[in-house]
């Protein structure tokens, strides 16, 4: 099993007129035989509008 998070911050011609804005993540993943299963938590500090709520994210690889 691997934990991860991450931390970052935007500013500049892509930060939606926000003056800049943080996102963040965390996440966790596990392995069995060929197969990785990860899910994450990802959002930012950008006000609550359509579409900017914060998300869980599910994946699955496969390594060979």
């Amino acid at each position: 099993m691997s934990l991860s998070a991450h931390l970052g911050y935007s500013d500049g011609s892509l930060d939606y007129g926000s003056g800049g804005y943080l996102d963040w993540s965390l996440g966790a993943s596990v392995s069995y035989d060929i197969l990785t299963f990860g899910v994450s938590y990802v959002d930012t500090d950008l006000p609550n509008a359509p579409g900017q709520d914060g998300t869980v994210l599910f994946t699955l690889g496969a390594s060979f």
